[in-house]
């Protein structure tokens, strides 16, 4: 468990305080299990001890910097990487949500639109769809890139349905109370993002309900899980 990895860890760093990859490791141990000002401290560490840091110690930063609400500082980390051309597709992903729980709508929607493939992933196709209705633009392009994506998600075909209005909120329980936890936790929050795009005030309770499950249900280290988290604290 992480738990019991990070007292592991605890012991090596005592032994070794100044050997950088012990840092590293207990801070992922910290940030799985939700100490995210602890993980931030020990990723901070493993950087000032390295030379030339890896990629993971940024995206790992930015990732618990943004799950503990610090938008700023993980715009920073997640920047820097894609500055330096070391980012992945995730980094990228992150960074939009980071936006958008900044409330940096048309920024957020124009950071999916470069995202290499974003047009495969769901994540990505609902968050812009948000990005751009928050943004007051148009959502006609969305539509379509929706309409594609059913070729290529299975498990998240129904969500999409809903989007696109072939199908009630309601139809999506069964296929949620047998969802792997990091499919739920997606789903949850997009159907809450649902509830407030549809009608926000009538629906609000609702969406509350949907974001708060989605806390109980995401992982600590999903990014959905702080996305959440930004949305019910602006409610």
């Amino acid at each position: 468990s992480f738990k019991a990895a990070q007292a592991d860890y605890d012991t090596v760093v005592k032994l070794r305080p100044t050997w950088s990859t012990a840092h590293d490791l207990r801070g992922s141990a910290l940030l799985h299990t939700g100490d995210y000002v602890n993980a931030i401290k020990d990723f901070s560490v493993s950087i000032d001890l390295t030379k030339k840091p890896a990629d993971k110690n940024y995206r790992q930063r930015g990732l618990a910097y943004s799950l503990n609400g610090e938008h700023a500082l993980a715009l920073k980390d997640f920047n820097r990487l894609i500055a330096e051309k070391r980012e992945s597709w995730s980094d990228r992903l992150h960074r939009s949500f980071t936006l958008f729980n900044m409330e940096n709508y048309k920024s957020a929607s124009k950071a999916l639109e470069e995202t290499e493939n974003h047009a495969d992933n769901v994540q990505s196709l609902l968050l812009r769809f948000h990005s751009i209705h928050r943004a007051g633009q148009h959502l006609d392009p969305t539509y379509s890139a929706l309409e594609a994506s059913l070729r290529n998600d299975v498990w998240y075909k129904p969500l999409v349905e809903i989007y696109l209005g072939r199908r009630d909120v309601e139809t999506l329980q069964p296929m949620l109370e047998t969802a792997p936890a990091n499919n739920k936790c997606t789903a949850l929050y997009f159907v809450a993002q649902f509830y407030l795009y549809r009608m926000p005030k009538h629906f609000e309770e609702k969406a509350k309900a949907a974001f708060s499950q989605a806390l109980l249900v995401c992982s600590f280290d999903a990014i959905e899980r702080g996305a959440a988290r930004a949305e019910l604290e602006r409610l």
